[in-house]
């Protein structure tokens, strides 16, 4: 019986902790722990595929809308976890360019024909008066 062991075994059986919790309060090294339960592997592998299906047919959703469709699949699926296959397949929204119109028509100044013919107006100035 190994040192650790005989340090775990009256936690476990007085106290009543559970193995692990008792050897992570007796401070066992990592190496020396069991090795953490394997995710389902086949939840795993569906939710990524139904992912990328969902980004093939509904391609301007990006990994939230996504999210809110794979709810009802997937109860306990977070936000980071759809972010992480977003980002492994690599998915991602294409960025629209903005496109550039002017504001209103274009109207060409008048070219003065003698002194005040032409006036100009400060918006700025009827902003600021009460």
């Amino acid at each position: 019986m190994t040192p650790y062991q005989q340090l775990e075994k009256p936690l476990i059986s007085v106290s009543g902790f559970f193995s692990l919790n008792a050897q992570l309060l007796i401070r066992k090294p990592r190496q020396l722990l069991p090795p953490a339960p394997a995710r389902c592997a086949a939840l795993t592998q569906a939710l990524g595929e139904r992912i990328l299906d969902i980004s093939h047919v509904r391609r301007r959703f990006g990994y939230r809308r996504s999210l809110d469709l794979l709810r009802s699949e997937f109860p306990g699926v977070k936000h980071k976890r759809v972010y992480r296959f977003y980002r492994d397949a690599n998915l991602a929204v294409r960025r629209r360019k903005n496109a550039k119109r002017p504001p209103c028509e274009r109207v060409p100044l008048q070219l003065a024909e003698k002194v005040n013919d032409v006036w100009s107006l400060n918006e700025q100035l009827f902003l600021s008066l009460p």
